[in-house]
């Protein structure tokens, strides 16, 4: 939908305003060779008709179109019709940067040309240029900075047939306001049109058009645009991409002071970036964020291969905070690009071109930087075939190239209105090309802040009047953003379900999670006590639904990280509320942080620990020369015992609120983090001295003992639980392998200490319930041991009856034979295998010893059965051959029935 504020203002009829309509829009093809959108004929019309009512100047104008819109067509078809049909005599377009002046310039020839317009087209080179040529009739471009003075003042008669169109009018109001006074100065009656894509609150008081809110309570005026063609609009129509839809913060993923910000509990996410900040400059944070930028380039192109496929070059955007920094990064960025010999997307290698406005060490200028990669180093020549584009204020706004796929922004903004312009750089859509989504990589900035910043632009802007006793929030911008969450629910999902929520697109869902960021902010800001906070809304339901986009949008805003997307939806108006001024003073801190006093400051700051008396200049005592080390001393040790008591509790107290995932709280990982808290906010103190890293140190190790310890007795219950069942399958399961039971125990013990290891429990609590273990063990090794012997003896008895009966038996069969010594052995060795294989399972280590014995009794019962002689009849003696006879066949007998009897005993 198009907000539009001025159809009252148009006295023609209805046919002849689509006669209008018609009119321009034939102009637009004719000068373009294409079809233009309904907001810029819309824009046109009603400015030309504002015009027309204000015969005598003074006509003003704002319009909000968001980037990638098509401002510039709407400036020149508006400035033809004005100077055509006589509405006035000259028009003066201002623009702040050279190359948007020369873009704009290039395209109003091609345009006015293809129209034959009979008017004059000039541009102001000079101040001095611009005073001779402020009078004559026709355009004239120059650019707003020429105005630090009023060149000459313009007498009323030809001011009021004078037109000032500003293009980008976001710069210079109010930071360049100066500017704009002379523009006033200079041009007096003259009507003035702005145009920019994020106008600021000074912008929309002074140029707005007033309104009447009905929906909100008290019908609150308010000041809006005079036309409006929103990011809403411009991304609904395929106008625009979404720029946060594939929006990604990788601040967690960079190391500061030795720690990630995802390896932290409670490290300030400001304390973090600032550090980041100030350090970006190193060359070993150079390489790094380089490496980093270029490992996202192969990311960047798999994702747009129909635009490759086409043969469209993708381009990415690096931004930074100055020129030295674009030309140092942009030397890194060509180093590792010939070290790792990269390539774009179309196997060619990778070109770098950086722009900047001055000299800097190792380059004149820009172009003398890119000459040693580009054969023709003027701008256009190098932006048409760059692969990467590293700049810090040139092509940031205003700059129109549609094939810019990614920005890297590696700076802090402290601007919405950069934001905005920056994110837009790469929304530039063109249907048919392959090009999708367009990717934000965030590096120095709170990812709360990008979202809250994107949110005001993302409807119409307005600028609200002030009530006596009203804070302007609480009457004006939430209602606004009360609305733009609304419009992502239905009314039978209010008060705004979070599962609705998550089943929103992604892109759906990147748009309200800033709404409900900046209304949080406002929110708090506002300072209004109520049950349910300042504003139309419930803030506690607007905490829980943007907890749970959080997590859903973890591994896009957190690294993936569950801990601190949770960490993010706690109070993100306190963070968002003074953002810029309180990153000036952690970056004062840190700045001074050289010393102890510096460093301890730093540390006290970071964990939030409050001021001591000793800071307090008044309450300071009075020392020597002979005292302040021990002082010194004594300060560092106090506040590194602080340190460690406060972090410990935080970790003591977190350990009772989640029952029923005592592992997971309890964890070793989540003891690291704590501990990184340590190492972050003491990193400035062991800079300090050799000293003061050894007290570190220690404090280190005292925090990781209180952390062990405190882990290990809130799992006891769990590991007294683990130690029970495993003592359980040991008694059921062990076996005795001639060990005694030691095998098994062993192996019990080791399962044990290793499943504390996996957990990361040590220190005091672990080493007792380990040993506590250990003493089980042994408590049911003994008793299976006993028990074994008891079984032995019973099995050995039995056994010992069972080859008495046998051996009994055998020598009944023989007794007609001499004495058969080696049957009975046969006897005794079958009987021993039987009780050794019993011993080896029941005798432990003393199975060889209970199995020599029982051998050594079988034996002694065999001697005893074969030592007496067989008598034989004296009177058969006569007959021996008979007898000879007799004997060998009942020998035979016996031997056949002693088989039959060893083969059923074994």
């Amino acid at each position: 939908r198009i907000h539009w504020n001025c159809l009252i203002l148009s006295p023609s009829s209805p046919r002849r305003c689509m006669a209008a309509s018609a009119r321009l829009e034939e102009l637009f093809r004719q000068g373009f060779g294409g079809k233009a959108r309904a907001h810029q004929v819309e824009a046109a019309k009603g400015l030309l008709d504002l015009l027309r009512w204000h015969p005598g100047g003074s006509a003003r104008a704002l319009i909000q179109h968001a980037p990638g819109a098509g401002k510039t067509e709407t400036i020149l078809l508006l400035v033809f019709c004005a100077l055509e049909e006589g509405l006035v005599d000259r028009v003066v377009i201002l623009n702040y940067a050279v190359d948007l002046e020369e873009q704009l310039l290039v395209r109003a020839k091609r345009f006015w040309g293809a129209l034959r317009a009979g008017f004059t087209v000039r541009r102001a080179e000079t101040a001095v240029d611009l005073a001779d040529m402020l009078g004559s009739k026709g355009a004239l471009l120059s650019l707003l900075q020429k105005f630090t003075s009023c060149p000459v003042q313009l007498p009323d008669a030809v001011s009021s047939r004078t037109l000032v169109v500003i293009d980008e009018a976001h710069r210079g109001i109010p930071e360049e306001g100066t500017y704009i006074q002379n523009v006033d100065l200079a041009f007096g009656k003259a009507s003035k049109v702005l145009f920019t894509a994020t106008p600021k609150q000074d912008t929309l008081r002074r140029f707005g058009t007033l309104r009447c809110d009905a929906a909100s309570e008290g019908d609150a005026l308010f000041r809006a645009p005079f036309h409006t063609y929103t990011q809403r609009d411009s991304i609904r129509n395929g106008a625009t991409l979404n720029p946060l839809e594939k929006y990604k913060s990788v601040v967690s993923e960079i190391e500061v002071d030795g720690a990630r910000l995802s390896d932290t509990a409670m490290a300030p996410l400001s304390e973090f970036l600032e550090r980041l900040n100030m350090q970006r400059c190193r060359p070993e944070v150079r390489s790094a964020l380089a490496a980093h930028v270029l490992l996202q380039l192969a990311v960047v192109d798999e994702d747009v291969p129909e635009m490759v496929r086409r043969g469209h070059q993708p381009k990415k955007l690096i931004v930074l905070g100055d020129m030295q920094e674009v030309f140092d990064l942009t030397m890194e960025l060509r180093l590792q690009i010939q070290q790792g010999d990269l390539r774009n997307a179309f196997g060619k290698p990778l070109r770098v071109a950086c722009f900047f406005s001055g000299k800097v060490n190792g380059a004149r200028s820009d172009r003398e930087a890119n000459s040693f990669d580009f054969a023709v180093p003027d701008d256009a020549s190098v932006l048409d075939v760059a692969d990467l584009i590293v700049v810090c204020q040139k092509y940031t706004t205003g700059w129109d190239e549609w094939r810019v796929v990614a920005v890297f922004i590696l700076r802090r903004l402290g601007s919405e209105e950069l934001l905005q312009q920056l994110l837009g750089r790469a929304a530039r859509a063109r249907p048919g090309t392959g090009k999708k989504r367009p990717w934000i990589f965030d590096y120095l900035n709170d990812p709360d802040w990008i979202f809250s910043g994107a949110a005001r632009f993302y409807e119409e802007c307005r600028a609200y009047t002030m009530r006596e006793g009203e804070d302007e929030a609480a009457c004006g911008e939430l209602h606004d953003l009360a609305r733009q969450i609304s419009r992502f629910f239905s009314d039978t999902q209010k008060p705004f379900q979070e599962t609705a929520a998550l089943r929103l697109p992604n892109s759906d869902k990147a748009l309200l999670r800033a709404a409900v960021v900046r209304y949080l902010a406002s929110s708090a800001v506002s300072g209004e006590a109520s049950p349910q906070g300042a504003g139309p809304l419930d803030t506690a339901a607007l905490g829980r639904l943007l907890r749970g986009l959080n997590i859903s949008m973890r591994s896009q805003l957190f690294g993936g990280s569950v801990a601190l997307a949770e960490r993010a939806a706690v109070s993100p108006g306190e963070r968002l509320g003074g953002t810029i001024v309180g990153s000036r003073a952690v970056a004062k801190a840190l700045e001074v942080a050289a010393d102890v006093p510096g460093a301890l400051k730093v540390l006290r700051r970071t964990l939030q620990l409050g001021k001591s008396a000793c800071e307090n200049p008044a309450k300071r005592p009075r020392t020597g020369p002979q005292t302040s080390a021990s002082k010194c001393h004594r300060e560092v040790s106090e506040l590194l015992q602080q340190s460690v008591d406060k972090l410990a509790g935080a970790f003591e107290a977190s350990l009772p609120l989640a029952p029923g995932a005592e592992e997971e709280v309890a964890s070793e990982n989540v003891r690291r983090r704590y501990i990184a808290d340590l190492a972050f906010a003491t990193a400035r103190l062991q800079q300090v001295g050799e000293a003061q890293q050894q007290a570190v140190q220690a404090a280190s190790q005292k925090l990781r003992q209180r952390l062990e310890n405190a882990s290990a007795a809130f799992l006891r219950p769990a590991l007294e639980r683990e130690a029970r069942e495993s003592e359980a399958a040991f008694q059921d399961g062990a076996e005795n392998n001639c060990d005694d039971y030691q095998g098994a125990q062993q192996s019990a013990v080791v399962a044990f200490a290793a499943s504390c290891a996996e957990k990361g429990l040590r220190g005091q609590v672990c080493e007792a319930i380990q040993a506590d273990f250990t003493r089980g063990l042994a408590r049911i090794v003994g008793a299976k041991l006993n028990s074994d012997r008891l079984e032995l003896m019973r099995q050995s008895e039995l056994m010992w009856a069972e080859f008495n009966d046998r051996v009994v038996c055998l020598a009944g069969d023989l007794q007609y034979c001499s004495t058969d010594e080696a049957c009975s052995l046969l006897e005794v060795g079958v009987a021993v295998d039987r009780f050794r294989e019993l011993a080896r399972s029941c005798g432990g280590k003393q199975a060889a010893c209970f199995a020599r014995s029982f051998e050594e009794r079988l034996r002694r019962k065999v001697v005893v059965l074969c030592s007496p002689m067989i008598a034989v009849d004296e009177g058969a003696s006569q007959n021996r051959g008979v007898t000879e006879s007799c004997e060998a066949a009942m020998a035979a007998q016996a031997l056949n029935k002693r088989d039959a009897r060893l083969l059923a005993f074994s």
